[in-house]
C-alpha cells in the first residue's frame, strides 16, 4: 500500500507561487505505478509559474497517454519522462529566446515506482530523500554553482549552507538550449518513503522534521508553517511517498 500526500505554499512574502507539485497513482499491465514530481519556477511570478506548470501538465499528459514499449516499465516511463522534459525545455527556451529582461526556466525532481522498485529524474536544486525510521539520505545532486564548489574542493559542505551561490542554478528546465537530465538506475526498494521538496522546503529539512513526517506526527503543511515561523521567505512545496 502507498500513501502519498502534496503540499504546496507561497509562504509569507511573494505574492506567486511559483512551484508546482504533482502525484499520480496508475496502472501499467494492471499493476499499480505511482508517480511524484516537485517543480521549482524560475523567471519570477507568473514567467516562474508557468514553466513548473506547462512540465507537470506535460508528464502527466504522457503518462497518461503511455503505452508499453519494452520489458521494463520503469525504464520505459522514465524514458518518456526525461523525452518530456527535453520538449519542455525546447518549448520554454523558445519562448524567452531574446528577453533580455527575463529568464525562465523550472526545476524539476520526479520519482517514478512500483511495489518493488523506484527510479528518478532530476534537473535543478529541488531535492529527493530516501526515508526510513530515524534516517534519511538526499538521493539527488543540487545542480547548483555552491555544489560545483563542494565537487571541486573549493568550499567544504558546512561552508556550502551560507555560500552566496547556493541559489545559483546551472542547470534547469527551460534556461539552456540543450538540457541534459540525472536519470537513475532502477533500484530496489530500501527506504520506506520518498520525499520531494523545493529548495524553500529543504533548506529548512532536519532529522527530527523528517521523522514527525514519517511517523504522521506532523503533516507537510505543519511542518511548513513551523518552518515559516523561522524565518523561511521562500515558496515552500513537497510531495511525501509512503510505502507501507
Amino acid at each position: 500500500m502507498v500513501r502519498i500526500e502534496c503540499y504546496s505554499n507561497v509562504g509569507r512574502v511573494r505574492k506567486e507561487n511559483e512551484d508546482t507539485v504533482l502525484a499520480l497513482s496508475f496502472q501499467v499491465s494492471g499493476a499499480p505505478y505511482w508517480l511524484g514530481v516537485v517543480c521549482d519556477g524560475i523567471g519570477g511570478g507568473e514567467d516562474g509559474k508557468y514553466a513548473s506548470s506547462l512540465v507537470c501538465k506535460s508528464i502527466m499528459d504522457a503518462i497518461g497517454s503511455y503505452e508499453v514499449q519494452g520489458d521494463n516499465v520503469l525504464e520505459d516511463l522514465a524514458n518518456l519522462v526525461s523525452y518530456t522534459l527535453n520538449k519542455c525545455n525546447s518549448t520554454i527556451y523558445k519562448k524567452y529566446l531574446g528577453s533580455k529582461s527575463t529568464v525562465c526556466g523550472t526545476t524539476c525532481s520526479c520519482i517514478i515506482l512500483n511495489d518493488k522498485e523506484y527510479i528518478t529524474l532530476h534537473v535543478g536544486d529541488s531535492s529527493i530523500f530516501g526515508v526510513r525510521s530515524c534516517k534519511f539520505d538526499k538521493l539527488t545532486v543540487d545542480h547548483t554553482l555552491t555544489r560545483e564548489k563542494v565537487l571541486q574542493g573549493l568550499i567544504t559542505e558546512e561552508e556550502a549552507l551560507t555560500d552566496p551561490s547556493r541559489h545559483t542554478i546551472l542547470r534547469a528546465v527551460g534556461i539552456n538550449k540543450h538540457l541534459r537530465v540525472d536519470v537513475s538506475d532502477v533500484k530496489e526498494h530500501k527506504y520506506k518513503g520518498y520525499l520531494l521538496t523545493s529548495d524553500g522546503y529543504s533548506e529548512f529539512l532536519t532529522l527530527d522534521r523528517v521523522s514527525e513526517i514519517y511517523n504522521y506526527s506532523l503533516t507537510l503543511e505543519d511542518v511548513a508553517c513551523e518552518m515559516l515561523d523561522l524565518g523561511q521567505r521562500d515558496n515552500l512545496s513537497a510531495v511525501w511517498i509512503r510505502i507501507r
